[in-house]
């Protein structure tokens, strides 16, 4: 069963004590919102979902098929697996490319051309550079999407869709990872949806 949340005691301008119910899902906030029309319970600002026109709270909301925006958050979650797929094997391509390069090189003879060392040079670190910048985009988008999924680590996704920006130099992966942000901000960023994955996180003792 669970305890009742805390009741704060507010100074009442008439000299009497005034108490303010506190939120059923974040007892250390108030219940500035008032209070759920379906169940009753007190609600703080970020538990107010915006679904309805009606004053519910985001349990209720999903209860009742979920807000809009909640129903993105799953798609965005396996959109987030598939680009960092792309972008893993955007990373291991260029690092191959870049391994067969050296080889390709070595295997040349010698150049007095010191224009024709600087060139072959400047792909060599090109193509391993931009390799080692794709990788942990795609390893961290990955796991961040599989996450999302289930409602966790959302500054976990939030970073990661940021850091595909280190793909600006990959004209491959770079139009897609604009797009992630631009979606993935939208729905990571809706109340409701912070509100849902308050609510998943375990909560420290």
């Amino acid at each position: 069963m669970s305890e009742a949340p805390p009741e704060t005691q507010l100074d009442d301008p008439s000299g009497e004590a005034a108490v303010q119910d506190h939120c059923a899902l974040h007892p250390e906030q108030a219940a500035t919102a008032g209070t759920c029309e379906r169940c009753g319970s007190f609600m703080c600002d970020a538990c107010l979902s915006d679904m309805t026109e009606k004053r519910f709270c985001v349990v209720c909301a999903r209860r009742l098929g979920g807000g809009r925006w909640l129903r993105h958050v799953p798609v965005l979650g396996i959109l987030m697996m598939v680009q960092g797929a792309m972008t893993l094997g955007m990373a291991l391509l260029l690092l191959m490319y870049g391994a067969f390069t050296a080889l390709a090189l070595g295997d040349l003879p010698p150049s007095d051309d010191p224009a024709q060392a600087a060139i072959s040079s400047i792909m060599l670190g090109g193509m391993v550079g931009m390799g080692l910048m794709h990788l942990p985009a795609g390893v961290m988008q990955l796991l961040a999407g599989w996450r999302v999924r289930t409602f966790h680590s959302r500054w976990l996704a939030i970073g990661s869709i940021w850091l595909g920006l280190s793909t600006v130099f990959g004209c491959y992966c770079l139009p897609t990872a604009l797009a992630m942000i631009v979606y993935g901000s939208v729905v990571l960023h809706r109340r409701e949806v912070i509100a849902r994955f308050d609510a998943e996180e375990p909560t420290a003792t």
